[in-house]
């Protein structure tokens, strides 16, 4: 059984930590053995079909654990570094155009201003 969490600190290690279980398959005792990987100080990055375990400053992980995303979960991965959660979507497809109208708007009252002198 996991120890309660008595700190704000691990609190919110422990909230990052089951937030994993609204993205991946993975067992609770996988979540325990993360957790306590959290409270040790390491960093934690979720992958596609994994969970890597990081201890500071080195880019090796080292442990992982075999997982797969939910099946309707589109993400591309996780990070947990410290108390901070950040979740990694896909870009999206649709881009935005807008102030065309206002640029045209400025040359047409330019032309008008023009004229009038």
């Amino acid at each position: 059984m996991i120890k309660k969490p008595e700190t704000y600190s691990e609190l919110v290690k422990w909230f990052n930590c089951t937030q994993i279980k609204k993205y991946y398959n993975v067992p609770n005792e996988v979540l325990e053995e993360i957790y306590k990987y959290l409270l040790e100080g390491c960093s934690v990055i979720g992958t596609s079909n994994s969970i890597n375990i990081y201890k500071a400053s080195n880019p090796t992980p080292f442990k992982s654990f075999p997982v797969s995303l939910l099946p309707t979960v589109s993400i591309i991965g996780m990070t947990i570094i410290n108390n901070l959660l950040k979740v990694t979507y896909p870009a999206s497809h649709y881009s935005s155009s807008s102030g065309g109208s206002s640029s045209n708007n400025n040359n047409n009252n330019n032309n008008n201003n023009n004229n009038n002198h």
